[in-house]
């Protein structure tokens, strides 16, 4: 999901800012780092290069921010097999009343 443009939040967002996608990328554009993304023959951005790429390079434990919660945070199964297998932030607990997200 790093490269997948949100369609339907980004057209609420261009909607609550009152700006057309041209608009928008015109001036992102402008930030784009070019160590990372270059223009392909139709002009269009790709990305060369992530974050994850450099996991194990050196010094980057060194430099990354310090975690300093004392909550463990695990990954779990999904209990909703219909879903497409990317929940950013589930829900912490489930009881009768929540499960798989039905509204009662």
């Amino acid at each position: 999901f790093d490269a997948k443009i949100p369609n339907i939040s980004l057209q609420l967002f261009l909607e609550w800012i009152d700006m057309t996608q041209d608009e928008f990328y015109e001036i992102i554009d402008n930030f784009r780092d070019h160590r990372v993304w270059k223009k392909d023959i139709d002009g269009n951005y790709v990305r060369t290069d992530k974050v994850a790429n450099h996991i194990s390079d050196r010094g980057v434990l060194e430099v990354g921010l310090k975690v300093d919660d004392p909550r463990e945070y695990f990954h779990s199964l999904l209990l909703e097999p219909e879903n497409d297998g990317y929940i950013l932030m589930g829900r912490s607990y489930v009881d009768e009343t929540n499960y798989k997200a039905i509204e009662g």
